[in-house]
């Protein structure tokens, strides 16, 4: 019964300016369940910042929010299946955990800022063509994690287009091609 929102980053990739949205996420997602994986024993610093911004909004961080130690491949691609909604960090992006997420058909929510490690998940939803969850700042990333929270339909629409483009993404040979090119060009000339 609860609408899991699975957060799976390094703990050190969580500024602390952005806390605050997901205890603005639970004001309106009351049965919304956030779950961090831990890493480099961040654990406790990262739980005492969740309380002190769910405290602010009047809630229990611990009503709302799961640390996870960390797991094997396969639990922690069964968490992907298990959970709703990825919502990715902002200021520095997934990579490999987008690509997961969008494997396993899990709407991605992202911001992009303005430096390439802000950028990752941005760029693989347009390689993909699926930008609805793209916001463009961050009170649309918080709306478009409780849209997305309250609409199933919208999940599972965004889950069958990743589903119908994943070729796009995963196929791809493009890049691997223009770097051959580059490198064979670079090598030829020395």
């Amino acid at each position: 019964d609860r609408i899991i929102y699975l957060s799976c980053q390094s703990l050190f990739k969580y500024l602390p300016q952005y806390d605050f949205i997901y205890p603005e996420i639970a004001r309106q997602i009351p049965n919304a369940c956030f779950v961090f994986l831990e890493t480099f024993y961040l654990k406790s610093k990262f739980n005492n910042r969740l309380e002190r911004a769910f405290s602010k909004v009047g809630l229990s961080s611990q009503n709302y929010c799961q640390i996870l130690p960390g797991q094997s491949w396969q639990n922690y691609i069964q968490l992907q299946y298990l959970s709703d909604i990825y919502l990715d960090t902002i200021a520095w992006t997934g990579g490999n955990s987008t690509l997961e997420a969008i494997a396993c058909g899990l709407p991605v929510v992202t911001y992009p800022g303005e430096f390439m490690r802000s950028r990752h998940s941005y760029a693989i939803l347009q390689q993909l063509s699926v930008t609805e969850t793209i916001a463009h700042s961050i009170d649309e990333y918080i709306e478009i994690a409780v849209e997305l929270g309250r609409n199933q339909v919208w999940r599972q629409s965004i889950a069958n287009q990743y589903k119908q483009h994943q070729s796009r993404l995963f196929n791809d040979r493009s890049v691997p091609r223009s770097l051959d090119q580059v490198l064979m060009t670079l090598f030829s000339e020395r």
